[in-house]
């Protein structure tokens, strides 16, 4: 996968990536949640070659694919320090207040999961219809096949119930099975 990174404004970029289907982001994620958003900070030490991390702080209201705490930290490449901002285009954008449901990688010995897939790793669920729907905002990203031309994705917007049970089956995950690691 390559990662478009920009440090000054500009007026059209993208990130080229490998496109991910929904059974291939629950084949590669440890971690696929529905959680609400709740808080969100940069990260105050900076990385080895200077770069800018935000973290998320996210309330798990649903295990679809593994188990875990009802609290996770998801750290993303990118943010604002002081005067300095860093984008990386095409990344998940995860907003406070926001629910959502989020295909992770996790590393427990630093307590931090990361988005798979960049934004294709991130769908927001709408409950302002009478079924709850998904959908996901993948525009920053120009796709890519072997020997094909870079494309765009069309809008995907499915129900949360088609979601979930794809998740569900392809990780093999019982409905409604929580198991909660609890911690003093």
């Amino acid at each position: 996968m390559f990662v478009g990174l920009s440090l000054a404004p500009s007026t059209a970029s993208a990130t080229v990536a490998e496109e991910l289907s929904i059974e291939e982001l629950t084949s590669e994620a440890i971690l696929v949640v529905r959680a609400r958003v709740a808080a969100q900070y940069v990260v105050p030490d900076r990385g080895p070659r200077g770069q800018i991390y935000t973290r998320t702080e996210l309330t798990v209201l649903d295990y679809l694919k593994g188990d875990g705490l009802r609290a996770l930290t998801v750290q993303q490449l990118g943010g604002q320090y002081g005067d300095l901002e860093m984008r990386v285009t095409g990344n998940a954008a995860l907003r406070p207040g926001d629910e959502v449901v989020v295909f992770l990688d996790h590393d427990p010995q630093m307590g931090l999961s990361y988005v798979i897939g960049l934004a294709q790793g991130l769908f927001r669920v709408n409950r302002t219809a009478h079924t709850a729907r998904v959908d996901r905002d993948v525009s920053g990203i120009s796709f890519y096949a072997v020997g094909a031309m870079p494309y765009a994705l069309p809008t995907l917007v499915l129900d949360l119930e088609t979601l979930e049970t794809r998740v569900r089956f392809e990780s093999g995950h019982v409905a409604g099975q929580r198991r909660w690691e609890v911690r003093p």
